[in-house]
């Protein structure tokens, strides 16, 4: 009988950070950006998206989430480009359903402010709605320490663009359905807002 490793077969941390710097090269080639420009609406200096332009180091996923409002690009269609050129392995037969089937992450309950929080609402909600075990559990299957597993879902941890692909694989969704989530849980969080300004 098999039994499934607790440890994920990963690519290097190289062609992770490669894949990540062609999908914003892409997006800023399909707007007529300069690399300046970029830099400049994002508020970052332009040496700091040339690291990441030229992969040369894993990119906090902060930085991520800057460069998109740079690009004036939303998650889910940074989720397609990512898609095309770095599509995730399936895991589960849970990867073949579409995001409408899936558990819906739920409202924001805190500050949303920084994109963590997006990150940590997507991981618990389809960690508990798709029954993939307790965060002890889940952290042993798939290779995670498990205070790393508690300190993302509670939005406690910077992470870099690598640790955000390692839970999606570990969900066992795409990055259009993980990305599709998150727009999911930015729509949620700006309603909030208007609705807390409307008091």
């Amino acid at each position: 009988m098999r039994t499934e490793s607790k440890m994920m077969i990963e690519p290097p941390l190289e062609a992770v950070a490669v894949a990540l710097a062609r999908a914003m090269e892409t997006l800023r080639k399909a707007r007529g950006l300069t690399q300046e420009q970029v830099a400049l609406a994002a508020r970052m200096a332009r040496t700091q998206y040339s690291d990441l332009a030229g992969a040369k180091r894993d990119t906090r996923f902060l930085t991520v989430r800057t460069v998109l409002i740079g690009l004036d690009v939303e998650w889910t269609g940074f989720g397609r480009t990512l898609e095309r050129i770095d599509p995730l392995p399936m895991r589960y037969a849970t990867s073949t359903r579409r995001l409408r089937d899936m558990p819906r992450p739920e409202r924001p309950k805190r500050p949303y402010d920084d994109g963590l929080v997006g990150v940590a609402i997507v991981v618990r909600s389809f960690r508990e709605g798709l029954c993939l075990g307790a965060q002890e559990a889940f952290a042993y299957r798939n290779g995670f320490d498990r205070g790393l597993v508690g300190n993302v879902e509670r939005a406690e941890r910077t992470i870099g663009f690598n640790m955000v692909r390692r839970f999606a694989v570990a969900l066992g969704l795409t990055w259009v359905e993980f990305f599709d989530a998150l727009d999911v849980v930015d729509r949620l969080a700006d309603a909030r807002t208007r609705t807390g300004k409307r008091k």
